[in-house]
């Protein structure tokens, strides 16, 4: 029996005794004790008593003897478990645990408004419906972004997070490669884009249907978020939301909602600021801006801007089989490191160039794929006039430059232009950098080289 069953079928008992999930270390003890650790080992790695260590040890043992009606310690906590896994009808004080092929079904009596019985069943085996989500094929690195919203997540258990990042950056393939990793530690997840900006009303019956596991959904807005909530905090659910950025209109500043998309706030508020044991993870270009008002260090709201793969794009470039490594760096960083933005210039470099990127650097010119160039037209139309305009500016100035710069410009008061600059940063159409004591704004290569044919294209 893996460790994280384990955990998991310890977490519903906890938690049907005390109405709290464990806490990181009860977590640590529980899965420490099953690895044969001492109490002295899990307190010396986590700067603790030994003293302290034992008395918490001491109350989860009491927690779970409690529950299942038997005298649970460190020394058959294992045991206790297996056996609990494998009895076909095992009665435990008030539980029953069935035990159907490999599927756990712990049900607990509970009383209804009439006063009679009522089991509630939930599944050990994690129920998972990606719907139309990409497959992930060949999945490079992202090893430390994994780490990072595992530990907001599992750990944190943070109610709400985004992924933002460039088209091609990988946002989707992360999510789902993050679906796998931390399935254990719930017992739905849902992946949905939002791509064709689906009515809030829609998207939630569509949710529910799933998460509740019924067809009975509320007709209402009032009452779809009412049974969201109910089952959010009843349960451990997983949702991803992609493509956010298609909520938001055309022509404005980042993260503004369209008309129709303004009630999707309901359902955002909600998820960040109503106490409940589940996690949305919403994915896109930009973020919607209330976010930002709940991110901090106490809130339970986390937001990932998502790089360039670094060093780690080598593996495309070699799943190419393209040549003249000692000089895959040049491309890499010309790119950003975005998986599809390198996958897009690979191709003429192996077809028009026989694989050799020595070749291609030596005509010193940025070549923009169909790819690139047509994810970035989409991202481009998206921006405001003022944006546009900023783009253009530094686009002709290929150099680092500061708000001052800007100023003289006559682009726009200081006020709305540092508006349109935050919009820009968002989006990661620019980046800042902190030079000389004096912070200067820098239009990356490859955007340059695209809003360059865009202003030639608009003489």
């Amino acid at each position: 029996m893996e460790v994280e069953e384990i955990i998991k079928l310890a977490d519903r008992l906890i938690f049907r005794q005390t109405n709290k999930h464990l806490d990181d270390l009860q977590l640590a003890i529980l899965r420490e004790t099953f690895q044969g650790k001492r109490y002295i080992k899990i307190a010396e790695e986590r700067d603790l008593t030994e003293g302290h260590v034992k008395d918490a040890a001491c109350q989860l043992w009491k927690i779970l003897s409690k529950e299942l009606g038997e005298d649970v310690k460190k020394s058959n906590f294992r045991a206790t478990m297996e056996r609990l896994r494998y009895s076909n009808i095992s009665h435990f004080g008030k539980d029953i645990v069935q035990h159907i092929g490999d599927v756990n079904v712990c049900t607990n009596p509970s009383k209804t408004g009439d006063g009679t019985n009522q089991t509630q069943p939930t599944s050990l085996r994690t129920q998972i419906d990606l719907g139309n989500a990409p497959e992930v094929v060949r999945f490079y690195g992202r090893t430390e972004e994994l780490a990072i919203l595992e530990r907001w997540i599992v750990e944190k258990r943070c109610r709400l997070t985004t992924i933002v990042g460039m088209n091609g950056i990988g946002k989707t393939s992360l999510a789902v490669r993050l679906v796998e990793q931390i399935k254990t530690h719930f017992d739905r997840a849902i992946y949905r884009s939002l791509r064709f900006a689906p009515s809030l009303e829609t998207r939630l019956t569509d949710l529910l249907q799933f998460l509740s596991n019924s067809d009975k959904v509320s007709q209402t807005m009032e009452g779809k978020l009412s049974q969201l909530l109910e089952v959010l905090r009843r349960d451990r659910v997983f949702v991803i939301l992609d493509d956010i950025h298609a909520l938001f209109g055309s022509g404005q500043l980042a993260g503004c909602y369209q008309p129709d998309c303004k009630n999707y706030q309901e359902l955002f508020k909600l998820v960040a600021e109503v106490s409940h044991n589940s996690c949305f993870v919403a994915i896109g270009w930009e973020k919607p801006r209330e976010f930002f008002q709940w991110e901090g260090d106490r809130a339970p709201v986390y937001s990932l801007r998502l790089q360039g793969l670094g060093t780690i794009a080598r593996e495309i470039l070699r799943d190419k089989e393209l040549a003249d490594e000692e000089h895959w760096a040049i491309p890499i960083e010309t790119y950003q490191g975005n998986p599809l933005w390198l996958k897009d210039v690979a191709t003429p470099i192996k077809t028009l160039f026989r694989g050799s990127i020595t070749e291609f650097c030596r005509h010193e010119t940025l070549f923009l794929g169909a790819v690139l160039k047509g994810n970035l037209e989409r991202q481009f139309q998206r921006l405001s006039e003022l944006e546009k305009n900023i783009l253009f500016w530094l686009s002709q100035h290929n150099k680092p430059v500061a708000i001052a710069q800007l100023l003289e410009a006559n682009l726009a008061d200081l006020s709305t232009l540092l508006s349109a600059i935050q919009s820009l940063e968002q989006r990661c159409w620019l980046t800042i950098q902190d030079r000389e004591n004096q912070i200067q704004f820098v239009l990356p290569p490859i955007l340059a080289q695209f809003v360059t044919q865009i202003s030639r294209s608009l003489d």
